[in-house]
């Protein structure tokens, strides 16, 4: 998959596929400059534009964690994704990472109320989003 957006600790957007659903793929820098946040969030809800089931891998493993502007916008930001039309499940990539870890914990706990799906790896990630898609009764997409 080609990188659709890349500048020097730009967020960057990939779009794919795993087992027949869309996958779209963020990848956070090492540090998140809240003033350039902003500019991420037209390229990104782009993705979500038409009715394809779409799953979500969230790679912050790089990222050294999250002031309170950053923590506020993403929580922002997450809560707007989970209620797309296509929205089925994320997972999101920490590593070893245990700030970042902390961080989105406490990220998904204030915006969505649950933290399921923090992994270390990309097989962990993708592993997790099966499962969902595997719990999901037939024709729910």
């Amino acid at each position: 998959m080609e990188p659709e957006s890349r500048e020097p600790e730009a967020v960057v957007f990939r779009t794919g596929n795993l087992d027949g659903h869309r996958l779209i793929e963020v990848e956070f820098p090492s540090r998140l400059d809240p003033s350039r946040l902003v500019t991420i969030i037209d390229p990104y809800f782009a993705l979500w534009d038409d009715d394809v089931p779409t799953l979500q891998i969230v790679d912050v493993r790089r990222c050294e964690g999250l002031d309170d502007a950053a923590f506020e916008f993403l929580k922002l930001l997450v809560r707007r994704t989970v209620h797309q039309a296509n929205y089925c499940a994320t997972s999101w990539i920490v590593g070893e990472n245990e700030r970042i870890a902390s961080d989105v914990t406490l990220l998904l706990a204030c915006a969505v109320h649950t933290t399921d799906g923090i992994v270390q790896t990309w097989p962990e990630a993708a592993q997790h989003l099966r499962r969902f898609l595997s719990a999901r009764s037939p024709g729910q997409g």
